[in-house]
């Protein structure tokens, strides 16, 4: 399930959408490997720049890390670290911020 906190961050649709599918792949320690083109398939993207554009959304707001994985000179998949607590604020939508707003302003107009 994506937190709540991811739902009001501030990224696009892709990046959300390729959070939950990482989220999917699961490992109790929080690392995932897929490849970037079963990654765009899950997307129903045609490319792998897509992933790799909504990955840098997640990776600038914090929520995921990439470890780049060799054998010797041959690449590997990357590895994912997927956080999935809010240890630290993230940056929340406008509407996010305006909701909250709303909410506390209610809450001070019931109470007087």
């Amino acid at each position: 399930m994506v937190p709540a906190w991811v739902l009001a961050a501030l990224i696009g649709d892709c990046a959300l959408r390729l959070y939950a599918v990482l989220l999917r792949y699961g490992n109790t320690t929080g690392a995932r490997m897929p490849a970037r083109t079963p990654l765009a398939a899950r997307l129903h993207k045609k490319s792998v720049d897509t992933v790799d554009r909504a990955l840098a959304e997640l990776v600038q707001l914090g929520v995921v890390q990439v470890e780049t994985r060799w054998a010797g000179r041959q690449r590997l998949t990357n590895r994912y670290r997927i956080r999935t607590s809010s240890a630290t604020p993230v940056r929340h939508s406008r509407r996010s911020r305006r909701d909250q707003a709303n909410r506390a302003l209610m809450g001070r107009t019931s109470s007087h």
